[in-house]
């Protein structure tokens, strides 16, 4: 029930609420009996700046918070298992998300078009990013993938457009289409020990890439249906490699700069970030 005080209102929220496009609604006081909030409950309350959620929520289903245009920041307890597809798209204010350590898999489109999100830490048990997760998170600049996290699916950063440095520390077999595409800022990437796979128009569009550290683990590196290659063509980064590998032969063919000197590859993953 709404409780009024002057541009304020909050609700107090049980388990099957809806209040979809609400645009009234500025906080919102999750009840500590509900362990599930519905999906598309708050979608589109344009006007809601805070969320308190209990622990003891297990989940939050498809669209929960979707479009919630004034919410800056949430707290996920650790209570917290699953949160849907599209639960956070288009936050546009949102700047800060402290997560749940229970969260296993961030779906697909969860912080699309999260446009204030500057940086995000994973917890230590997330290990997939879905399709479209952060796509278009245009204030994210600096990415650290950690260890645990083991598959990163299509799209899942495209379109970060202030994106400068990846570091991929996470042991990914794969890294697929247009996973980075079009991060126009993105000047430095490291990627993982464990990778194998680059399938095409992975960097696609990132034309200020500078600098790529590429491991030797790398087997095959898949061209698109038209030709198209990792990067764009041309290809103005300098690729570092660990010595004579697969990689460092097919940049080569590309005519992509590259270095195989093993200090240099080291020096890499040590500096600048």
């Amino acid at each position: 029930m709404p409780d009024n005080n002057m541009d304020r209102v909050e609700v107090i929220y049980y388990e099957g609420d809806i209040y979809e496009n609400d645009t009234t609604i500025t906080d919102v006081i999750v009840d500590d009996s509900v362990t599930v909030i519905s999906a598309y409950a708050f979608s589109g309350c344009t006007s809601l700046r805070s969320v308190t959620l209990p622990n003891g929520l297990v989940a939050i289903l498809d669209n929960a918070f979707m479009e919630c245009t004034s919410l800056k920041s949430i707290e996920l307890p650790d209570s917290v298992e699953i949160i849907g597809d599209f639960v956070f798209h288009a936050c546009s204010s949102l700047e800060k998300v402290k997560f749940s350590k229970n969260i296993r898999k961030i779906p697909y489109y969860a912080f699309w078009e999260c446009t204030a999100l500057k940086s995000f830490d994973f917890s230590e048990n997330v290990s997939v990013i879905q399709r479209f997760a952060f796509a278009s998170c245009d204030s994210l600049e600096y990415l650290e993938l950690p260890e645990n996290i083991i598959v990163i699916e299509e799209y899942a950063f495209n379109h970060c457009s202030s994106l400068k440095k990846a570091k991929l520390l996470c042991k990914i077999n794969e890294l697929p289409l247009l996973a980075f595409g079009d991060c126009t800022s993105l000047v430095k990437v490291s990627l993982p020990e464990t990778l194998r796979i680059i399938r095409p128009m992975v960097f696609y569009g990132c034309d200020a890439l500078d600098e790529v550290r590429m491991p030797s683990s790398v087997v095959c590196m898949e061209e698109g249906r038209n030709g198209e290659h990792i990067f764009s063509d041309p290809c103005w980064a300098t690729c570092y490699c660990p010595g004579d590998c697969y990689a460092l032969q097919m940049f080569y063919k590309m005519g992509v700069d590259c270095s195989d000197d093993k200090s240099e590859y080291d020096e890499f993953w040590n500096n600048d970030f």
